[in-house]
């Protein structure tokens, strides 16, 4: 059986075993060609080599092709940023294996990269997880180590932030579809459903919230009532800074359970 006939298989399995993974396979452009040594994908396309492909059963041919669903998915193609393209590509892949290998979706292949240890410590977060990790060994490919090595290489989905931003946009939109299309099926897990409010709805770290308010509430006037001193010897009359600012802030986390809603409520009135 040739290796395009395994892979429209394998997204057929998906579709009936595990229909919100499937229905984002269906979606997804799958390409065969020996340009990347095992599986590539840019959030736009898949591309899998057929030799690397070739060496793998159904059941790990199945959970790879989930896996190439998963980089877009989780934004992994958008998110990289400044950080090492390979030891970003490490951390992502723990995240994604251990999710396949909870769901019980096909057969991770035996070079696959899986640590439990690492996935709770990083709170299954790449972004966490990458910070977890040792510098990558070059001369390895795939950021191979004692535990094994990437299956495949998450490239950037843009050039620019705006790509990235419409990559983003458009992930959310299929991630929502097909998370439907499995709860009129019956067939969206607990954990599935868990990671599609977690992408559709991100939390919000409350200190860059407080941040964007300490910073909005600033006054910062400037005002020539008062010139800038430090220019004035210069023979420069610019003006000052005037306005006030929050001062000091005070945090106290109750963790005993005594105080009610209602009494915080009288408190901040």
């Amino acid at each position: 059986m040739d290796i395009n006939t395994r892979i429209s298989k394998a997204k057929t399995r998906l579709i009936l075993e595990h229909p919100f993974i499937g229905t984002v396979a269906m979606n997804m452009v799958f390409r065969v060609s020996d340009e990347c040594p095992t599986a590539m994908t840019n959030g736009k396309e898949v591309v899998l080599n057929p030799d690397f492909c070739g060496t793998l059963n159904d059941d790990e041919l199945l959970f790879l092709v989930a896996h190439e669903c998963f980089h877009p998915m989780l934004e992994h193609c958008v998110r990289r940023g400044d950080r090492d393209p390979m030891k970003w590509n490490v951390a992502t892949d723990y995240v994604i294996n251990q999710l396949l290998v909870d769901e019980k979706i096909g057969t991770m292949p035996k070079q696959g990269l899986l640590d439990r240890d690492i996935y709770d410590k990083g709170k299954g977060i790449s972004d966490k997880i990458y910070h977890l990790l040792p510098e990558m060994d070059k001369d390895k490919p795939n950021g191979g180590n004692e535990n094994g090595e990437a299956l495949d290489s998450c490239e950037d989905g843009g050039q620019s932030p705006a790509e990235l931003e419409q990559q983003k946009a458009e992930w959310k939109v299929k991630v929502a579809q097909a998370s439907q299309s499995a709860k009129m099926m019956g067939k969206l897990s607990a954990n599935m459903s868990r990671l599609v409010g977690t992408l559709l709805k991100p939390k919000v770290d409350w200190r860059d919230v407080l941040q964007r308010f300490v910073v909005k509430q600033r006054n910062d006037d400037r005002s020539f009532a008062r010139p800038n001193r430090r220019f004035i010897s210069q023979g420069l009359y610019l003006p000052s800074v005037t306005g006030e600012g929050l001062g000091e802030i005070a945090f106290a986390i109750d963790t005993s359970g005594s105080i009610g809603e209602a009494r915080v409520e009288s408190i901040c009135k």
